[in-house]
């Protein structure tokens, strides 16, 4: 794992050559309706009028439990600064160089390998911790941990020349929050109606994917 630039963490695995961006989804429900995310310019950053789940990029500051070393936010600072002005050879070299030292400096302080295996629990946490922020900056609601609950499975998702490795969490929603966020982008749907938008080719890819999952979800 190295940090990459806008704070943005891309994992690479043993069986791809595919870069990984590592992904926080949250699947917000009332009952049996879900809440989903109608997909625009403004909210999204692609798959624009399709429905999706709320979703959350997993930055490198998701993996402490508060702020990494100073040294270490100095790196990604300088890494960032030349990747932004890479087209001349100095800046390439810096943005490498920096790269390198900021993905070793990342590795001791959470004691991990560089090119080794993420525990579970280190990966999970981090997760949630993005989830939550996602909740906290696209509809306003201040939530604790222990309200997520993460789903077992891991969801692997193909894009393009990379591939979105996503932890997806549900939130069960109170009543009043559910009033607060259908005045948003955001609208409620039954089973059936996943089931229509599925065949209407309205749903994201993970969704799409995904269907008969969020389907035992909303019968549980």
């Amino acid at each position: 794992m190295r940090p990459q630039n806008n704070w943005r963490e891309t994992l690479h695995t043993a069986d791809t050559e595919k870069p990984v961006h590592l992904l926080a989804f949250v699947l917000m429900r009332h009952k049996h309706e879900v809440c989903l995310l109608l997909r625009n310019e403004k909210n999204s950053s692609g798959e624009y009028n399709k429905y999706g789940v709320l979703p959350g990029k997993v930055n490198d500051i998701d993996f402490f439990d508060g702020l990494p070393e100073e040294q270490y936010r100095e790196l990604v600072y300088q890494m960032q600064k030349a990747w932004d002005t890479r087209e001349s050879d100095h800046s390439l070299n810096t943005f490498i160089r920096t790269s390198q030292e900021a993905s070793q400096s990342f590795a001791k302080q959470l004691d991990i390998q560089v090119d080794g295996d993420i525990d579970d629990a280190l990966l999970n946490a981090a997760c949630k911790r993005a989830a939550i922020r996602s909740i906290r900056e696209k509809i306003g609601l201040e939530i604790p941990d222990s309200r997520l609950r993460i789903r077992k499975r891991k969801f692997v998702v193909v894009q393009g020349d990379y591939e979105l490795f996503i932890r997806c969490f549900v939130l069960d929603l109170k009543k009043m929050e559910l009033a607060s966020i259908t005045r948003t982008d955001f609208v409620k749907k039954s089973a059936n109606d996943l089931k229509k938008l599925k065949r209407e080719k309205r749903l994201t890819d993970f969704l799409t994917n995904y269907t008969d999952e969020v389907l035992d979800i909303l019968e549980a």
